[in-house]
């Protein structure tokens, strides 16, 4: 069986916003921060064939998936603690609404 080696783009972030590539369709670029590979975040990007790098969304952004695990963390910490704002079904005042499922009355305007 053969092999093949595949190896996407990759280069920093200064790098890629100056070259502003057009990836291929599938085409994968990875960007990481100036001190390297493997020193930081790195995040990936799908080409389309058409639109040029620095219009092109993050198919993966680790900052952002980060950023949101850690505020998970502080949420749930808070939780354990009970120092949590998280509403309990005793503290909702539940009124049904027109059009609401559990009203048994016909809807009117």
């Amino acid at each position: 069986m053969a092999f093949a080696k595949i190896r996407p783009k990759g280069g920093t972030t200064n790098q890629w916003n100056t070259a502003n590539t057009v990836l291929g369709e599938r085409e994968l670029g990875f960007e990481y921060n100036d001190q390297g590979l493997g020193k930081g975040p790195v995040n990936l990007k799908l080409g389309d064939g058409a639109t040029a790098w620095n219009d092109l969304p993050y198919a993966i952004n680790t900052a952002a998936i980060l950023a949101e695990l850690a505020a998970i963390k502080t949420d749930l910490a808070n939780i354990l603690s009970g120092q949590s704002n998280v509403m309990t079904n005793k503290d909702v005042d539940y009124t049904p609404a027109i059009g609401d499922i559990s009203n048994d009355e016909e809807d009117t305007v």
